[in-house]
């Protein structure tokens, strides 16, 4: 994102927000522009931003889908709870 764009612009003014809000607005807006440059690839001059509006849960839904998909690393169990004295 631009620094001076509106989203920044409103973010620098409103100092409380609900925690989450501003990370959550600003990875909306990112997903936005990558949505918009995946409608103007596809489309070319007839993209529109509803394309955009479309994608949107597309391209979340499939992140979502490739993040299940991707194993997660255990913690190595601490030695002391492995071993037990009684």
């Amino acid at each position: 994102m631009e620094n001076d764009d509106p989203l920044d612009k409103k973010l620098k003014v409103m100092r409380r927000l609900p925690r989450g809000t501003r990370p959550a607005a600003e990875d909306m807006a990112n997903l936005l522009e990558i949505c918009w440059a995946i409608a103007q690839t596809a489309f070319a001059a007839k993209a529109k931003p509803e394309h955009a509006i479309q994608l949107l849960p597309l391209l979340v839904a499939q992140a979502a889908a490739e993040d299940q998909q991707t194993p997660r690393a255990v913690p190595p169990r601490a030695a002391a709870s492995s071993t037990r004295r009684e």
